[in-house]
C-alpha cells in the first residue's frame, strides 16, 4: 500500500500536529528570553522541526509563526511589549507564569505520551 505524502513533510505529520509543535518551539524560545518578532520569525524558520511548515509554504512561515503568536497571547501565555530600538518599533513577547505552566505540563504530557505509545507499538 503506497502512503500518500502531505503538505506538511510526511504523510504521518497531520496538520494539528503540526501547530502543536510550533506552540511548543515558541513557548520554548520566548521563555529562554524576550524576544521580538522578527528575531523570533528568523530563529523558528532556521529549525529542522518545522521544515513541514516550510515546504508547505514554499519557505516562508511568517503567517504561521504570527498567527500562534496572536493565539499564544489570547490565551495568556505570552505578553507582547513594544519598544523603539534604531528608530524601529519592535514588540518583544515575554512568556507569562501559565505560560511556563503550560509549556511545563506539555513537555510533561508529551513525554509520557511518547513513552505509552511506543509501549504499545513496540
Amino acid at each position: 500500500m503506497k502512503t500518500k505524502k502531505c503538505d506538511y513533510g510526511s504523510p504521518y505529520m497531520t496538520k494539528d500536529m503540526s501547530h502543536i509543535v510550533l506552540k511548543l518551539m515558541l513557548l520554548g524560545r520566548i521563555k529562554k528570553k524576550a524576544v521580538y518578532s522578527y528575531a523570533l520569525l528568523k530563529e523558528i524558520n532556521g529549525s529542522v522541526l518545522i521544515s513541514h511548515f516550510i515546504a508547505k509554504h514554499g519557505g516562508d512561515i511568517k503567517n504561521d509563526v504570527y498567527n500562534t503568536v496572536k493565539a499564544l497571547e489570547k490565551s495568556g501565555y505570552i505578553t507582547t511589549r513594544g519598544k523603539v530600538e534604531d528608530g524601529r518599533f519592535k514588540k518583544y513577547y515575554t512568556i507569562t507564569k501559565d505560560g511556563t505552566k503550560a509549556l511545563d505540563e506539555s513537555k510533561l504530557l508529551l513525554l509520557k505520551s511518547m513513552k505509552d505509545i511506543m509501549k504499545v507499538v513496540g
